[in-house]
Order: C-alpha cells, then structure tokens, then sequence
C-alpha cells in the first residue's frame, strides 16, 4: 500500500497508526529521494522501481526480520519534530536506518511506505 498526503497533513500519524495494526508492516520514507532519478521521465519505469522497492523490503523482513525507515530510537512515531527548547525551535528528532520488525506476521502481510513528496511527484 502507498501511503501519500500533504506535507503536514498528516501522515506521519497516518503511518504510525497503520503500522499499529496486526499483519502489517509501515515504513516512513524509507525511499532516498533520488532512487529513482535515472529512469525519468518514464514514468512507467519509475512505477516498476517502485514495484521492486516494495518486493525488496517484504524479502527484508520476512528473511532478516528488518526494514530501513525514519524512526525515533528504534520505533515508528507519530512525530517528526521533538518538544520546543528554550527558544522555542522543535528539532527533527527522527533518523534513518534499520529497525527490527517485532511482530508476529503472516506470509500475507500487508507492507505500507509513506512517502507524500515522492509519491505525489509521481
């Protein structure tokens, strides 16, 4: 499933709620930005990259049990920016790179990537 949206609209919450769910995985902006530079314009070649992204992250997790996301030490979350300092500037406070699946999964699972910029400029 592709997972899109407005920037700040949302989704961030979207995808961690999703990932709450039994059988399913959710991953938030796992795509580098440029992944698919090369095959444009062709659109449909840039569809089919995407198509081997997703097959390439379920063999990830059903054959190491990982998957590359943004996360907040180790988990989804439901928010990119931390709680204001002292000036009042809310920091990133997510970070990317592998993190454990640790839920139970059917071979049928169902595998959500959020991605609003990428997805949307397609």
């Amino acid at each position: 499933m592709v997972l899109t949206g407005l920037p700040r609209g949302g989704t961030t919450l979207s995808c961690y709620l999703v990932g709450k769910a039994r059988n399913t995985v959710a991953l938030n902006e796992p795509i580098r930005r440029d992944e698919f530079a090369h095959l444009l314009p062709d659109r449909e070649a840039v569809a089919e990259g995407v198509e081997r992204y997703f097959r390439r992250a379920r063999r990830n997790v059903e054959s190491k049990g990982v998957v590359f996301s943004k996360h907040v030490s180790g988990t989804l979350s439901d928010a990119t920016f931390g709680t204001p300092n002292a000036e009042g500037v809310r920091k990133p406070v997510l970070q990317k790179g592998e993190i454990a699946v640790e839920k139970e999964l059917g071979l049928d699972f169902f595998l959500v990537i959020k991605h609003p910029a990428l997805f949307t400029a397609l």
